[in-house]
């Protein structure tokens, strides 16, 4: 069960990248220049590598704006990003009470209510995207 749960996690962390990267490609490559023409209909660059990468930007907000899976899994992914930061954050000041307090007992104390509320939502996204993919089927 835990390892389903850590390839749930990798596989919304992945679709976060994946989203924020097709978006960003889809803003940055005109930004810069490279491409004067990126649309849902046609896309016109300087060369085929960054025409790729604008196709790929396009594919995935096509496939969100269609089916929300990516959107879906990425929201999960940035539940699971705050609750790691949130851990990370706390496991530090523990250790740095630890450091500063060797021979004092310091209670490390249980996470906060936000952390449950932030796992509890992220297992709920990912158990509604996987509802919504077998009532799909």
């Amino acid at each position: 069960m835990k390892l389903f749960l850590r390839l749930v996690r990798f596989l919304c962390y992945m679709a976060l990248v994946v989203l924020i990267g097709g978006f960003v490609s889809l803003f940055l490559l005109p930004a810069i220049g490279v491409c004067s023409t990126v649309s849902m209909s046609s896309i016109s660059c300087s060369t085929p590598f960054y025409k790729s990468i604008a196709e790929l930007g396009v594919t995935v907000v096509i496939l969100t704006a269609f089916t929300g899976i990516p959107l879906l899994l990425a929201g999960a992914g940035l539940i699971f990003l705050l609750y790691d930061v949130f851990l990370w954050n706390h496991a530090r000041k523990v250790r740095e009470q630890l450091s500063e307090n060797p021979d004092d007992s310091v209670k490390q104390g249980k996470p906060s209510f936000l952390l449950f509320l932030l796992k509890f939502f992220g297992v709920v996204l990912v158990l509604v995207l996987i509802a919504g993919v077998v009532v799909n089927v």
